[in-house]
């Protein structure tokens, strides 16, 4: 997601935008030239009765949650039909509480 105006206005991103990212270090913190990584690590997919584009992940305080709208105009802007998200392996939850 990118941050655009003076409102800060979030909008879909490119692949372009992606590739050209910073990509080193430990976890991201979301701010200048972490901005895109955090984004891509911390944001989360929302039912569309929830969220409509991008808002900010207030559940974690960095990152977005975006409606299935969001995800369309991505596939759409870059000429893709299918994102995969995966982060955790199928046991990553498994000695976690909740």
């Amino acid at each position: 997601a990118k941050r655009r105006g003076a409102k800060a206005t979030l909008t879909v991103g490119t692949l372009v935008e992606l590739a050209g990212a910073w990509k080193g270090g430990g976890d991201p913190d979301g701010e200048g030239d972490a901005a895109i990584a955090g984004d891509v690590l911390w944001s989360d997919p929302a039912p569309a009765h929830e969220v409509t584009g991008l808002v900010p992940n207030e559940n974690r305080g960095i990152g977005t949650m975006f409606g299935p709208d969001a995800t369309a105009e991505f596939l759409s802007t870059n000429g893709l039909r299918l994102v995969l998200r995966s982060h955790e392996g199928p046991d990553a939850r498994e000695d976690r509480e909740g």
